[in-house]
Parts: C-alpha cells; sequence; structure tokens
C-alpha cells in the first residue's frame, strides 16, 4: 500500500520543501529540496513524469502564490472570491516549468546506465535553467512567477557571489547539480557521491567568501545620497483629501536629508501621484528647502505622453538644484493585468484610480549623465529581470538606482522577495544599488551585496549614506546569460547522441 502512494508522497514532500526554501529563502535546504522529487520521476514514462512534475509545481506554486488572492481583494476592493481564479491559473501556469522538465528529463536521461553518466546529470540540470530562462523571460509583466532556485541564495552574502560570473541560473544549474548528484547517491549506492556533492557546495561558498573579500578600491568616487521613504499606505496615497499630509512628511523627509548633505535625494516611485509639471509648487518647495546643500533630485511622478493627451507613463525625473530637468526615464517593463493587458488583449484588473489605467511604456534605457555619474534607473518591478540591470551597466551606468512603491503588496513575502532579487542585480552587474520603495525595503545596497543601510517599516524615514561610482564589469555583465548558451549546446549534444544511438540500432 504505502509503495503505491511513494512516489507521490515524494513529489509532494519536496514542493513543499522547495516552496518554502524560495519562500522563506532558506539557503541551506534547498541543496537536497529536489531530491525525492528527482528520485520520483528517476525511470518513469514521459507522461507519468509530467504528471509528477505538474504535481510537484502545484504544491510549491501554492505555497509561493497564495499572497494572489488576499492582495487582489485589496488591489480591486472586491471581493476575496475575484482572486480565488486568478490563483488557480497563475499556479497552473508556474507548474508547467518543472511538469515540462520532467518530461524532458525522462526523454534525456535513457536508460539506468545512461541517467548515472556525468554527462547525463549535466544535461539535466540544463534543462532545469533553460526552462527557469524561458519563466523569467516570456511574459515579463508577471514578476510574481519568475523564482528561480538561484534566489535561495540571496539572503546569504557568500552564497549569493557566484551572481557575478554565472548570474542566478548559474547558481541553479549547481543546486539542481547537487540534488541530481544525491540521486545517484541513493540509486548506485555509492557514497562517494554525497562526498563530491558536499565538496561542490564546501567550494561554492568557500569561493564566495573570497570573492566578498576582495580588497575594495579606494580611488572609486563616493556620492552621499539620501532615501526618502514617505511610507503612505496604498489606499491613502491616492486620495485627494491626503494631499496636505502627503506634502507634509515630503517636505519634514527634505528637512532630514538636508542635514547629512547628500549630492541626491531619492524619492520613491510615483511618490507624487499626480502628473509632473515643471512649475508643481511641491516640487519647488522641495528645492527651496533643499538649496543651501545643492542636492540633486530624483522623483518618481507620472508624466503625460502628450499634451492634452490621457495616456502618461511611469516616469523618474532627474532634477538639478536650480530647478532644471536634466533628465527622464519612463518604465520599459509595465505589470501586466494591473498597468497594461496581458498579450494586447482586453484582460486587465481594475485599479484604484482610473487615471493609473492608461499607462504606455518607455524605451529608452540610457543613463542619466550627472555631475554625480551616470546613473542607470529601475522602476518597481524591472529589477527581477535580469537583462535590464545589465543593460543599463552595458550602457555605461556606474551606479543604480530603484524606485518602487510595494504598498500594494505590504504585509506580504514578496515585499521581502523584491528586495532580495534587487539585491541579486547588485552582485550580478557590479553596482551599488540605491532602494527607495514605499512600506517596503528601503536600501543602500554594494556591489558585492552587502546592505549597508536599510528599512522597512509604516512611518516616514530619511537614510543616509554613500555609494561608489563603478566602472568595472563582472563576467555576468560582459558576457550574458552564457550558462544558458553552454546548457542549450549540452541539450543539443545529447539530442544528437540519443538519435544517432536509434539510427544507429535500427
Amino acid at each position: 500500500m504505502f509503495e503505491k502512494y511513494q512516489r507521490p508522497l515524494s513529489v509532494v514532500t519536496s514542493g513543499i520543501a522547495a516552496g518554502l526554501c524560495i519562500y522563506h529563502i532558506w539557503y541551506w535546504l534547498i541543496w537536497m529540496a529536489l531530491t525525492p522529487f528527482l528520485f520520483a520521476i528517476d525511470g518513469q514514462s514521459k507522461k507519468q513524469s509530467f504528471l509528477y512534475g505538474l504535481l510537484f509545481g502545484t504544491v510549491e506554486g501554492s505555497i509561493l502564490l497564495w499572497w494572489i488572492i488576499e492582495s487582489t481583494q485589496r488591489y480591486t476592493d472586491s471581493s476575496t472570491w475575484l482572486g480565488v481564479p486568478i490563483f488557480v491559473a497563475t499556479v497552473l501556469w508556474y507548474s508547467l516549468f518543472p511538469a515540462v522538465f520532467a518530461c524532458l528529463f525522462s526523454i534525456l536521461s535513457g536508460d539506468r546506465a545512461k541517467r548515472s553518466s556525468l554527462f547525463s546529470v549535466l544535461t539535466s540540470a540544463s534543462v532545469w535553467i533553460v526552462l527557469e530562462w524561458t519563466n523569467v523571460n516570456v511574459l515579463a509583466g508577471l514578476p510574481w512567477v519568475k523564482y528561480t532556485l538561484g534566489f535561495t541564495q540571496a539572503n546569504h552574502l557568500y552564497g549569493l557571489q557566484f551572481a557575478s560570473i554565472g548570474g542566478q541560473w548559474g547558481i541553479s544549474f549547481f543546486v539542481v547539480l547537487v540534488n541530481l548528484l544525491l540521486v545517484q547517491a541513493v540509486r548506485t549506492k555509492k557514497t562517494n557521491r554525497i562526498w563530491i556533492s558536499a565538496a561542490m557546495v564546501l567550494l561554492f561558498y568557500g569561493a564566495g567568501f573570497l570573492l566578498v573579500s576582495a580588497k575594495e578600491d579606494s580611488s572609486l568616487k563616493r556620492v552621499k545620497v539620501a532615501v526618502i521613504q514617505e511610507n503612505i499606505s496604498a489606499e491613502t496615497r491616492w486620495q485627494e483629501s491626503t494631499g496636505d499630509q502627503l506634502a507634509g512628511i515630503l517636505f519634514d523627509l527634505n528637512r532630514q536629508a538636508m542635514r547629512a548633505k547628500p549630492d541626491i535625494i531619492v524619492w520613491s516611485e510615483t511618490a507624487l501621484p499626480w502628473t509632473f509639471t515643471p512649475d508643481d509648487p511641491l516640487i519647488r518647495k522641495a528645492l527651496e528647502i533643499t538649496r543651501e546643500v545643492n542636492a540633486s533630485h530624483l522623483i518618481g511622478m507620472l508624466s503625460q505622453v502628450e499634451k492634452g493627451s490621457k495616456m502618461v507613463r511611469n516616469s523618474a525625473f532627474y532634477i538639478e538644484p536650480g530647478g532644471r530637468v536634466s533628465d527622464r526615464y519612463d518604465k520599459q517593463e509595465l505589470l501586466s493585468f494591473l498597468e497594461e493587458p496581458l498579450l494586447d488583449s482586453s484582460l486587465k484588473i481594475p485599479f484604484f484610480s482610473d487615471g493609473i489605467d492608461n499607462i504606455e511604456r518607455g524605451s529608452d534605457q540610457k543613463p542619466f549623465h550627472t555631475p554625480d555619474g551616470r546613473i542607470g534607473v529601475l522602476i518597481c518591478n524591472e529589477t527581477l529581470l535580469p537583462y535590464l540591470s545589465k543593460d543599463r551597466v552595458l550602457n555605461g551606468a556606474q551606479l543604480l538606482i530603484n524606485l518602487s512603491n510595494d504598498g500594494w503588496l505590504e504585509g506580504t513575502r514578496l515585499v521581502d522577495h523584491h528586495f532580495y532579487y534587487t539585491r541579486m542585480r547588485a552582485v550580478e552587474t557590479g553596482r551599488d544599488i540605491v532602494i527607495n520603495s514605499n512600506r517596503g525595503h528601503s536600501a543602500i545596497i554594494s556591489a558585492n551585496g552587502k546592505i549597508e543601510q536599510a528599512n522597512i517599516s509604516e512611518s516616514a524615514k530619511c537614510l543616509n549614506g554613500e555609494v561608489r561610482l563603478r566602472s568595472r564589469n563582472t563576467v555576468y555583465t560582459r558576457l550574458g546569460d552564457w550558462t544558458i548558451y553552454v546548457a542549450v549546446f549540452l541539450i543539443a549534444v545529447n539530442c544528437f547522441l540519443q538519435v544517432r544511438r536509434r539510427y544507429v540500432k535500427e
């Protein structure tokens, strides 16, 4: 009786373990969390493997995405039941990727002898990261389904370091490889595979320690930044009646920032929830407050596409101390269902404000050229997409700044996930990152992932610190997703060898 349910129970156990590892960012358990799942699909038919993969993804996805139900209700101010079909559809989409992996694992692994080979193990790990890459890059406007195994290392300083070489895919590859070796150790009863797995994990963290310990270049130019985090609730922020309250908070934060004599004062995404005009009285007053310290301002606001048009863009304005707007960035990757329809369809969730329902995406990703260095700007969910940060750096950015508003997700684990994914972008690109997220994590993170300053709270807060302007590119920035290219090559070779063997047999 037990043997009949042994494999399904192993899949469910593994799905729970993997889901909790990602949800809580447990860097240690993930090195063995996939083992029961991989053991369950080992030697199974394509159909059975696909079903086991679907079960694994459903369990894992349910743990990661349950917050959708509550957040949908809050976001739309409607019944909780509206979130249920959205939750189910999202989990099903998420579960497709482990299901496809399991099916391909069954096809590419071959017979028992071939499954035990190093090449088969490398190919299987390659399939996993190619599917992760596909999930992240397809439907870019759905950031909540873009989890990777590499993300589990985002709260461990040493475990995070390999991202500077192979990106998050490289970390995922190591994780899957270790789990596959453990499966082989159990199946073949060869304990040396366990020792090899343990050695790989120790080497992984040991190399991370060495990378973190590298001596900092003392000649790098330093820039003082102030992060003014107003921390207004999502519902309150968009009400006209609270405009004076918001203005008072922002003026007080600018006075606090001025005491540290910053070069740049960083505001949050749509810090002022109305359309930008050059003579905005609130901005003029803020510039007046900070004029004596000669600070520039990076302010998140909506910008009108054309005069008289209802279309707006989610923008960040760089305003010099004298009030001149020297540059502007418009958000490129909009949130599907929320800021734009999914795949140009009519599928969209109503927002609290009618004015937010007509956002147009931007296109220019060149960094700001300022007296304080070349600044690459990312808005909200754009830090969840590795290629956007990488492109900013390849275009010359010496510093990255992320303006965000996590108010709609307040109280969910996704707020923490957003922060740690942004931390990963710092290591991947080798750039310091400044984060200002309303009701989320605001922080100053160095290029090696060290969190220099951080705050998350419901009350207004001003963070002061220094960042360094960097020009040296990491291996990942220079070579991009090279781990994916290698993975695709290994899969192609495996397919070629299987076809050739079948042809020889015939």
